[in-house]
This record gives C-alpha cells, sequence and structure tokens, in this order.
C-alpha cells in the first residue's frame, strides 16, 4: 500500500475557547508540556492577547495564560483583549490624591497604543557579478527582539522593495552558490505555458519536456540519465534546489526562501525540525499570500521526482507536489519526472572534500604545492613546485623531495652540488 506523507500537512490543533462552558480540567491537562514559546504560539494564533483561557490541544484540554497588558491597558476577560484603561467602566486611579493631579494631566501618552518600533538598514552579503533587486536597503521592523525582514540578501529573480534580494548581472547565472559566466542556449523562454525544450535564463537550467509517464524513483533517475533530446545525452533528474529554482512568486519556497530543505539538509526531522508546524507550512505554496504564484515549468496538478534523498528516512525521497509543495514520497511509489541538464549550475557543495563537480561527477581536486625537504649542498632536479592530485586519501605525488639523478617536472627531486656525493643521509665532498 502506498504511503505518503506531505511535509505541508499543517497539524492544526482544534483549539476551543471555553468561557462558563462547565468543563473540568484534569491533573494531566496542564502545560507542562508546553513550552514558553509554544504557548505563545496558540494563543497568537487564535488573537488571544491577555489572561487566562480553555483550549483543547492535540485532544486535551489546556489552560493557558497569555500574559498580561502593557500599562495603561487591561485585559477585558470576556473577550482577552487589552483595552485602553480610559475605556473601561472602572473610575479613574487616581491613587496620587488630589495634591498631586498628574493622574489627570493632558498627556495621555500611557493610554495610546504603541508602535512598533522600526529602523532602516542597509541589505548585506551582494556576492560578486550580482546586483541588488530593486533596493539595497529596507525597513525593518522589531517583532519579538528580532528584526524582520532579514537584511541578509538572497537570490530571486523577483524583485521587491521591501526585501533584500539580488540577481546576477548581464551574461551571469545563478547555480545556488554564486553568479557564474553564462552563454544563452538559444532555447525558448520556460513559462508555464510552454511543453517543449525551454531555459530558465536566470539559472541557465536546461528543462526537457515533461515525461508523462508516472514511474517509481529509481526508474525516474535511470530515464533521465539515458534521456536523449534535442542531440544532447546529459540528462539527469534535477536535485531539490533545482527543483526549486522554478517556483515564482511564493516567498517562503523560491530560492533562497525560509524553507530550509536543501540538498545538503535534506532531513525530515531532527536538524531540520520538520517535526514542527511552521516548518511544514514554510515549505508550502499552498494558501501562499503573494500574488500569482506559479511554476515556470508549468507542472500544476502534477508531483515530479527530485533527485534528493530524505536524509534521514531514505526510502523516501523530496518532490514538488501539485501545489508548488514539498512532499515525502516512498521511491516505490509513482510520479512524474522532468529531466534537466546544465553546464552552469554548479554542483562543488555536494562533493567530498578535495572534490569538484565538473559538469557531470565529482573529480579529484589538483593543487600546485612547493618542494620540501632540500638537504644542504644540493639542488632542485628540476622543479622546485609540482602539480599534486587527490587519491582519496592522500596528495599524490608526495611534496617530500627525494635524491635522484634523473630530473623531472612531475616530482620533488634534487641532486647534489658537483663535487658533491649523495652517502644515503646527506650531500658529502667526493
Amino acid at each position: 500500500m502506498k504511503f505518503k506523507v506531505f511535509i505541508i500537512i499543517a497539524v492544526f490543533a482544534a483549539i476551543q475557547v471555553s468561557c462558563g462552558s462547565g468543563k473540568t480540567l484534569k491533573p494531566q491537562d496542564t502545560t507542562a508540556d508546553l513550552d514558553e514559546d509554544r504557548v505563545k504560539e496558540i494563543c497568537e494564533e487564535h488573537e488571544v492577547e491577555c489572561g487566562d483561557f480553555i483550549a483543547t490541544v492535540n485532544g486535551s484540554m489546556k489552560a493557558l495564560f497569555c500574559g498580561e497588558c502593557e500599562k495603561g491597558f487591561t485585559c477585558d476577560d470576556a473577550t482577552n483583549k487589552c483595552k485602553n484603561e480610559s475605556d473601561t467602566d472602572e473610575p479613574a486611579d487616581d491613587s496620587d490624591g488630589p495634591a498631586d493631579d498628574s493622574d489627570d494631566s493632558d498627556d495621555d501618552s500611557d493610554n495610546q497604543p504603541q508602535e512598533a518600533e522600526t529602523r532602516e538598514t542597509a541589505c548585506t552579503g551582494l556576492p560578486e557579478n550580482a546586483e541588488w533587486n530593486i533596493v539595497s536597503e529596507i525597513v525593518q521592523t522589531k517583532e519579538n527582539d528580532e528584526w524582520i525582514p532579514s537584511e541578509k540578501g538572497v537570490f530571486n529573480a523577483e524583485s521587491s522593495t521591501n526585501a533584500c534580494r539580488f540577481i546576477c548581472k548581464e551574461n551571469y547565472v545563478w547555480n545556488s552558490k554564486e553568479c557564474v559566466a553564462y552563454t544563452p542556449s538559444g532555447l525558448p523562454k520556460c513559462r508555464a505555458n510552454v511543453t517543449k525544450p525551454c531555459e530558465d535564463p536566470a539559472t541557465g537550467i536546461i528543462w526537457s519536456e515533461i515525461i508523462l509517464t508516472q514511474m517509481d524513483w529509481g526508474n525516474a533517475k535511470a530515464y533521465c540519465d539515458d534521456f536523449d533530446e534535442g542531440g544532447y545525452t546529459d540528462w539527469r533528474l534535477p536535485n531539490i534546489d533545482e527543483m526549486r529554482t522554478v517556483i515564482r512568486n511564493c516567498s517562503q519556497m523560491i530560492s533562497g526562501g525560509e524553507c530550509p530543505v536543501s540538498e545538503l539538509n535534506g532531513n525530515a526531522s531532527g536538524a531540520g525540525n520538520y517535526d514542527s508546524d511552521e516548518r511544514r507550512l514554510a515549505c508550502s505554496c499552498s494558501g501562499s499570500d503573494d500574488l500569482g504564484t506559479e511554476s515556470i515549468i508549468g507542472n500544476r496538478h502534477k508531483v515530479l521526482w527530485t533527485s534528493t534523498t530524505v536524509s534521514d528516512i531514505p526510502v523516501y525521497a523530496w518532490t514538488l507536489d501539485s501545489n508548488l509543495s514539498l512532499s515525502l514520497e516512498t521511491k516505490e511509489s509513482k510520479a512524474f519526472a522532468h529531466c534537466i541538464r546544465s553546464d552552469y549550475f554548479l554542483h562543488d557543495s555536494h562533493c567530498d572534500k578535495h572534490y569538484t563537480w565538473d559538469g557531470s561527477e565529482c573529480m579529484p581536486d589538483t593543487r600546485t604545492t612547493e618542494c620540501a625537504g632540500l638537504p644542504e649542498n644540493a639542488e632542485w632536479n628540476a622543479v622546485s613546485s609540482i602539480t599534486q592530485t587527490w587519491d582519496g586519501t592522500n596528495w599524490i605525488p608526495s611534496a617530500w623531495a627525494t635524491y635522484n639523478k634523473n630530473s623531472s617536472s612531475s616530482e620533488c627531486r634534487f641532486k647534489c652540488y658537483e663535487e658533491f656525493t649523495w652517502d644515503g643521509n646527506e650531500c658529502v665532498l667526493e
């Protein structure tokens, strides 16, 4: 039986405010299992500003305290809202006495709602060969000791006047890490209604026609690896980072958005905190407040495989579903495939240490290294630096020099000066 788990499922408990309901709380129905942040979250979800109220959370009734009102306001028990003290039926507090009439002054500033604190902030993190899309500074609002939105720039082809976004300069494309040089393919630009092979000019990724046969994950990967279209055979199944680049006008799911799922962090739980409702919703475009949410490859009503395995549940793989949200599918399930090819979308960050992506696979790194270990009364034979290659364990050949009368341009070798002879340990006079 197919078992499908959607990351976008919002597990919102039915919260029920009980005023004089006559329901009795049981001893186990305390808030001991709810931390302060969760209590605050529940209060905010139901617009409860203050006081006590009874809520049903995950099937159990909880007695929650949502805090006190700020100075100049009092909690209305009937609505759990903070009301201006001047609007209540209580007489004004004149505790300072008739001689000191400070409470009755014309200054009513304490009774006015406090405005949110804001500031202008310069955007940060603009990479090389990139430019801001449109603004280089934003207005931030302070919420719970945090300034939002973040001043850290993210790549986004959709311009914004209130978020720090950047795009690559002309003739450069974004490869998930930096802006790299780009040569157009000549294919049509990818749009929601383009069904033929197309290119996303924002990333340089070329997308094939969608494969209209549903298949399991293993067959989808094999299909793309063997795919031959347009005279090209270097097609493959896109990873989760590449799949997210097709989404437009969905602030949480676009490349660089708040959804933390990536090729390097493909967890469904643990470090990614995917047991949290907020994390699930962060990876969903369902119900997005953004206007015109769409995919440039037109995959509405289709679930698409990615090549990214769910790290902590390896029998599952990540998919982009019909709501343009991330979900998990068992690898035996059936979904559609959309192959890509790209000479520009680098994968260095996904290769092991000392390996670099060459467009199709992770290749061992090379480096130039100065030779070491030259003894007294000796000279290099014939180079003092060499090129080394990583063999999976060590850099080869060794940079430590050896005595050898035969010269080499690829190994560190030395020979003794004239009138000196190598005795197995050092160069000595003949």
